[in-house]
């Protein structure tokens, strides 16, 4: 219960300190609301490629029939540099569509650690990201075409530019309109 989503019948739940394929690799675990049952559980999702330390689930949203999961400790691109994770709904069953890194990712900046998606558009913080000061965070934006997720070239500021402030930890979006969190500016 880290992170939770719903969208119409269908909610998930993350578990990013899980034990599944390896010491807090995380899980996502997916439910179904039907006319005779409350929420029930239906299926258990892992990445693909999970290992110590992903903390898959940290953060979860679901504009069905696409389910975003953040992996903030995801070592690809460096210690916790951080993934996405994209699960399509086909077939009566949620797969692994595709992962996505920070096309200028490194380690420490926690790519994942919030998410949000809203049709054919992904936001995704990472609060850790050092750009013109360190730990100053940004947000990433993907777009869909067909099934293809694709990371966007123009990225939103912050409204300033300070160490350790965290953009991009907490995220909301509603169509084309975001909401981001400054979690620790000292405005």
């Amino acid at each position: 219960g880290y992170s939770v989503t719903v969208d119409g019948d269908r909610s998930a739940v993350g578990a990013p300190d899980a034990l599944w394929s390896a010491v807090e690799s995380g899980t996502v675990f997916a439910y179904l609301h039907s006319a005779t049952t409350e929420y029930e559980r239906n299926q258990r999702l892992t990445p693909d490629d999970g290992d110590d330390g992903d903390q898959f689930g940290y953060s979860v949203a679901m504009d069905y029939p696409y389910l975003v999961i953040g992996a903030p400790g995801d070592d690809d691109l460096g210690t916790n540099a951080g993934a996405i994770y994209v699960f399509w709904h086909t077939g009566g069953a949620w797969t692994q569509l595709v992962k996505r890194t920070a096309s200028d990712g490194g380690a420490f900046d926690q790519f994942g650690a919030a998410v949000d998606i809203s049709g054919d558009l992904i936001v995704v913080g990472a609060p850790g990201y050092d750009g013109a000061e360190t730990n100053m965070g940004a947000i990433y934006s993907f777009s869909r075409t067909a099934i293809i997720w694709s990371e966007d070239s123009d990225r939103p500021e912050p409204p300033t530019i300070e160490e350790d402030s965290g953009f991009g930890e907490a995220l909301a979006l509603d169509g084309r309109r975001l909401l981001a969190g400054l979690p620790r500016a000292f405005d």
